[in-house]
């Protein structure tokens, strides 16, 4: 399954999945309204009472869950690594996730698409020199074929919606 493979390959212990391209990639649901849950045990989707017929059609691999019985802390928060989709999730949850995850065992957060930047060699070679540094901050790092590098993981206190940005501008700033 392929949210399994993310959990093992990310080395995470539970996934939110929010947008709705990917709620219906991952489950097969089409309804407008659903997130799912998953973590190495469980499989839930969770949408309101209008789809729930819909999903146990669509979804036979998953637990579906209507929203109001459902409270989305007691599992994501259960878990130490949590993966979400940072461009898809509202200000005020990222702010009730950062609370719930702000301690000093979860500094970062999982991307589930890992962003990739080509350097220049020299460039490459300073950033490398940093990569401690950049790690210590919560960024999770690795090296991706010639002066490339892939970030998959980032700080919980960049920006919502200006992650990308804000990566590149640290790492600008690491370099120069």
């Amino acid at each position: 399954d392929k949210l399994y493979d993310i959990l093992n390959i990310r080395n995470i212990d539970a996934v939110l999945v929010t947008d709705r391209k990917n709620v219906m990639y991952y489950s097969g649901f089409t309804g407008s309204n659903g997130y799912l849950v998953v973590t190495k045990t469980i499989k839930i989707l969770v949408t309101d009472s209008r789809y729930t017929v819909q999903a146990k059609l669509q979804c036979p691999g998953f637990s579906v869950i209507e929203m109001k019985d459902f409270d989305i802390t007691k599992v994501i928060f259960s878990e130490q690594k949590v993966g979400f989709e940072n461009k898809t999730i509202s200000y005020n949850e990222y702010v009730l996730f950062k609370e719930k995850l702000n301690n000093p065992n979860n500094e970062s957060i999982s991307m589930l698409l890992p962003e990739t930047i080509e350097f220049t060699n020299n460039e490459y070679i300073v950033l490398k020199e940093n990569f401690d540094f950049l790690n210590n901050m919560g960024f999770v790092i690795e090296e991706f074929g010639l002066n490339s590098i892939v970030i998959k993981s980032h700080p919980l206190w960049l920006t919502k919606g200006f992650e990308t940005e804000q990566i590149k501008r640290i790492i600008e700033l690491v370099i120069n």
